[in-house]
């Protein structure tokens, strides 16, 4: 039982390193290596990873500008609850944003 507690732990401690080291990058303006960081932490389950990838697609910020690659990503940050990657969807739904409207899709968010 402690092993299985100290192995989340460590895990949970890993991920909260992988967020700070893109955030840091992001943050420092070296976009293309937070990118790089992002889709590792992303590669892993990173919901927060997921949703800040979806958003550099969306904005075309340190990649080629891809609604459809933003879409893939939020939706994997929304399927694990990420409100804002969920907010993300139902607006480029909503709105048309590189897809047809679809309210009903929009909806879901």
């Amino acid at each position: 039982m402690l092993l299985a507690l100290a192995l989340t732990a460590s895990i949970a401690s890993a991920a909260v390193a992988a967020t700070a080291d893109y955030l840091a990058a992001y943050e420092a303006g070296a976009v293309s290596s937070a990118v790089a960081l992002a889709i590792k932490a992303a590669s892993s389950g990173d919901p927060e990873a997921e949703a800040f990838l979806g958003d550099r697609y969306r904005k075309g910020d340190g990649v080629d500008q891809s609604v459809a690659e933003a879409i893939r990503w939020y939706k994997a940050a929304a399927a694990q609850k990420v409100l804002s990657a969920q907010i993300a969807l139902a607006d480029i739904y909503w709105n048309g944003e590189g897809v047809p409207v679809d309210l009903a899709e929009a909806a879901l968010w």
